[in-house]
């Protein structure tokens, strides 16, 4: 029974995860639940295994479809790859609360201007290149990647903000850039965990599987609906992500 329900949950992180990121914040806090004897670090690593295996999939639908600049998405990945590590290793020395504020003001910040600006990925620009254009990558990386092995959720709607407000993309664009990238710095992560001992196949197997099937409707979903449904279904992630982080910090 309760193999099943962690399946029906990682089938909805998938869809989820696959549209505009996010998908962390279904499937990590039931695993919580299920698991309260786990280590963090057993959690989150079988965690990371199931949702890597949905973002793979969503990755490869978006390359099918959706032009990707491969020269940015490279290099933004190789950057968060070597960030994420960084960021996992981080995790088993500092508490990750510590910065919840931060990323909570951060959150309601992306949410009021992708409100307000109503255009805002909806029609993309990614063509335009300067110098700068080809240092932000490197700049998202390391910030979004460190975050990703820190932290975890809502890595692919803060890779999403910034790939609009940087580069210049559509929302769809860049949902199919942000699923690369978020493979990357998750097999990162799962190198890491794997070596340390700390996924449990057994759990993390049949999850992964269900994850990908929820890879594949959502990334067909967004593809074909389009940047408009794509902007809404962020603001509404969004949104869950930043009660999600209130309540973490001011419960009692």
């Amino acid at each position: 029974m309760l193999i099943a329900l962690l399946c029906l949950i990682a089938f909805l992180a998938g869809f989820t995860d696959a549209i505009v990121g996010g998908g962390g914040l279904i499937q990590l806090p039931v695993m919580f639940i299920a698991f309260p004897n786990w280590l963090p670090i057993n959690v989150f690593a079988t965690n990371r295994f199931a949702n890597a295996s949905g973002t793979l999939m969503a990755a490869i639908q978006y390359a099918r479809k959706i032009s990707i600049n491969w020269k940015i998405v490279l290099i933004t990945s190789a950057a968060s790859m070597i960030a994420a590590f960084v960021g996992a290793r981080t995790m088993q020395m500092i508490s990750p609360d510590v910065f919840k504020p931060i990323v909570l003001f951060v959150l309601i910040a992306v949410a009021l201007y992708t409100y307000s600006k109503k255009e805002f990925g909806v029609i993309g620009n990614d063509e335009h290149v300067n110098t700068l254009h080809f240092l932000y990558p490197v700049v998202i990386g390391l910030l979004i990647g460190f975050y990703n092995g820190f932290i975890g959720p809502g890595t692919g709607s803060f890779l999403m903000f910034a790939f609009i407000g940087l580069l210049r993309y559509d929302f769809l664009k860049a949902s199919a850039s942000s699923k690369v990238i978020n493979f990357a710095t998750d097999f990162s992560t799962l190198v890491y965990f794997a070596y340390a001992g700390a996924i449990d196949y057994k759990i993390a197997l049949p999850m992964a599987v269900f994850n990908i099937a929820g890879g594949y409707t959502g990334s067909h979903l967004a593809m074909l609906r389009g940047s408009k449904f794509v902007r809404i279904f962020f603001i509404i992630i969004v949104c869950v992500v930043i009660i999600r982080f209130a309540y973490d910090i001011f419960h009692v």
